[in-house]
């Protein structure tokens, strides 16, 4: 559900913030040529400092995409097979959905390693049991026991 009533209108926020944004560049762009075409000496580069959003700006962008993405008729078929899909909405007939979560995850074939089972979706358990896991090796120094015969430097002592 997320995907599809949520993921509209982030992507026409971050839409809004982009285009701020390639504003703000191309005037420090403008700045930078200008500073280049000084002398070495007089030159003083800008700092690249982009505005920060503001919550007015968040609360246009929301109802711009409110009121342009979201009022067309493919946006609201999308929406109400999504909701019909998940059993939220009733279906044609006045019947819901009885939605139930797959009992296994499952990848599509095309993610699936070359000796995977040729149906349409494999399991991903599978894939995992067929992995060897071995132990890291343990270093010497590790199981001759620490600070045996060392001196204060981690060198040897001579002394008794």
């Amino acid at each position: 559900m997320d995907l599809v009533v949520n993921g509209p209108l982030k992507a026409a926020i971050r839409r809004a913030r982009c285009a701020q944004l390639f504003v703000y560049f191309l005037n420090f762009k403008a700045k930078c040529a200008q500073e280049l075409a000084k002398p070495a000496a007089e030159r003083v580069m800008p700092a690249f400092a982009p505005p920060k959003p503001k919550l007015l700006d968040g609360l246009i962008a929301l109802i711009k995409a409110n009121f342009g993405s979201f009022t067309t008729d493919a946006f609201k078929a999308g929406l109400r097979k999504a909701f019909v899909k998940v059993g939220l909405a009733p279906q044609e007939g006045g019947a819901f959905v009885n939605y139930a979560s797959h009992s296994r995850a499952t990848m599509p074939t095309a993610l699936a390693p070359a000796d995977a089972p040729t149906d349409d979706m494999f399991v991903l358990g599978d894939v995992a049991s067929e992995v060897e896991l071995e132990a890291r090796p343990q270093e010497e120094e590790e199981e001759e026991g620490e600070g045996e015969g060392e001196g204060e430097g981690g060198e040897e002592s001579d002394n008794p």
